[in-house]
């Protein structure tokens, strides 16, 4: 990390080399520390090169013993539209054209420390597994309240025992168990739970955990 660069939060530098049962090594370098930078692709062959240039590629190969440049223009591509296929899906209104599954490949081959809370936040190796099979190989998540759940429960006949983080100005905080029946409190007490665990877990996600018993027949 540049200590100077105290406003920059991505890394400074990262390289990466992989090599493939045929032989072929691919270095992947992602550098924010030169001050002139190198092309941002460039693939080097047994029989030519191509290199990234200004909106197009710069292709040299060796033909029948000569060496020849040619340049192709970059197909057309529209960076805002991947931002904008996230906010639709976020919506509800379209499925995600790059998902997470197919960033769970990258993760296999260049390894769980690319993932930033891996990388900054996760020390433990059992953690930092279960963390990338989470958001990457199972990356189905939805989002609910505490009133949401204590709904499902009364529909299915449970009767609500605790929370873990407690809710809070509760019995629940100082309950000896996770099955000691407690009070859930009023929906303002609810409510201002879930505000306060933005401060707290939800750099985890926000997970919680309710329990409840099933009611007698």
């Amino acid at each position: 990390k540049n200590k100077e660069w105290g406003h920059y939060t991505n890394e400074d530098h990262s390289e990466y080399t992989v090599k493939f049962k045929g032989g072929c090594v691919a270095t992947l370098t992602i550098s924010n520390l030169a001050m002139s930078p190198r092309p941002r692709w460039r693939i080097l062959g047994e029989q030519g090169a191509i290199e990234a240039g200004d909106g197009k590629w710069l292709v040299k190969s060796v033909v029948n013993g000569r060496q020849m440049t040619a340049e192709v223009p970059f197909a057309e591509s529209n960076w805002d539209a991947y931002y904008k296929n996230v906010y639709r899906h976020l919506q509800g209104r379209a499925k995600l054209v790059i998902t997470p599954e197919s960033g769970a490949r990258v993760i296999g081959v260049l390894g769980p420390k690319l993932d930033y809370v891996v990388r900054t936040r996760i020390h433990d190796a059992r953690k930092a597994e279960i963390w990338i099979r989470d958001q990457y190989h199972n990356p189905h998540e939805t989002w609910h309240s505490i009133d949401e759940v204590l709904d499902w429960f009364d529909e299915s006949g449970i009767d609500y025992l605790n929370c873990v983080p407690p809710i809070l100005d509760t019995d629940g905080e100082t309950a000896p168990s996770y099955i000691t029946a407690t009070d859930p409190g009023d929906r303002y007490q609810r409510l201002v739970t879930q505000v306060s665990w933005l401060g707290t877990i939800a750099r985890e996600g926000a997970l919680f955990d309710m329990f409840g018993r099933k009611r007698s027949a």
